[in-house]
């Protein structure tokens, strides 16, 4: 990520539910607690701030740098054989995905429900500008 900017899922400023999908990507990355109170506030974290909960894994000083960052980040692999490499990602997170294959359409319903909400559709008039 670059210095000075902001990264975040801000549904809840705008009175939406955040879709299970989405928790438990950010779940899988950083704390249960932190995704908690992100997600519950809508709290945008800074550069530095991402990469103390581990949102991220480095700090670049522009776009060149941060693709060059990316491409060694990658190149760790490599050498791992794609196979084994996916089997463990997909068994550690075979749980989760299971989870929001079985509930797929209640959420998304809930999530439709809460995007139409009049209150919702207020936030986003003012978040827009409208």
């Amino acid at each position: 990520m670059v210095r000075n900017s902001k990264l975040g899922i801000s549904g809840a400023r705008l009175g939406i539910s955040i879709p299970l999908p989405m928790i438990y990507t950010m779940r899988s990355v950083i704390s249960t607690r932190q995704t908690e109170l992100a997600l519950t506030s809508g709290a945008l974290f800074t550069t530095e701030d991402a990469l103390k909960v581990g949102l991220i894994d480095d700090i670049a000083a522009d776009r060149s740098d941060a693709f060059a960052k990316c491409e060694a980040f990658l190149d760790r692999f490599k050498d791992i054989p794609p196979v084994s490499r996916g089997f463990t990602k997909r068994s550690i997170r075979q749980k989760d995905m299971e989870e929001i294959a079985a509930n797929r359409q209640r959420d998304t319903d809930e999530f439709v429900r809460a995007v139409l909400n009049p209150e919702a559709q207020s936030s986003f008039a003012a978040f827009l500008g409208k």
